[in-house]
């Protein structure tokens, strides 16, 4: 090799870095852009419930108390298998509840706790990517 035919090659070789540093950045800023668009779908399809259990005597929150909503999907369009969707949590202190990531439709709303009386609603209609307020539910004592 002569020492001309070095240099060519060194000179060559430059772009081809700047290439894949170039192709490196594309990459990863397609990344980002991808997470932002996936977090927005998130957002876009997802909502929260939320509401409180109270004791119907006094008033006061109710902790403990199971809250579930139930939903049925019907998978491959019609004549598909039904699917039974529930979502549950348990509230605090003050009675209050919150479900995080629910998707929108019709729901039946069930919460149980040992020393009270069941609750039992249906159609409960939940919107997605909104605040949903579910609001008061008030529990007799066994």
């Amino acid at each position: 090799m002569t020492g001309g035919d070095s240099v060519a090659g060194a000179v060559y070789a430059l772009p081809m870095k700047r290439g894949r540093f170039w192709i490196l950045i594309i990459v990863l800023v397609g990344s980002f852009v991808s997470i932002a668009t996936m977090q927005r779908f998130y957002h876009s399809k997802f909502g929260t419930a939320f509401g409180r259990v109270v004791d119907a005597a006094d008033g006061s929150g109710i902790e403990g108390a199971q809250i579930e909503l139930y939903a049925e999907f019907e998978r491959g369009g019609d004549g598909g298998d039904v699917m039974k969707l529930p979502l549950k949590v348990e509230t605090g202190e003050d009675g209050a509840f919150r479900f995080k990531s629910t998707v929108g439709g019709e729901f039946r709303l069930a919460v149980v706790h040992p020393l009270y009386a069941g609750f039992s609603k249906e159609a409960v209609k939940i919107e997605s990517s909104a605040e949903n307020n579910l609001g008061v539910v008030e529990l007799s004592r066994r």
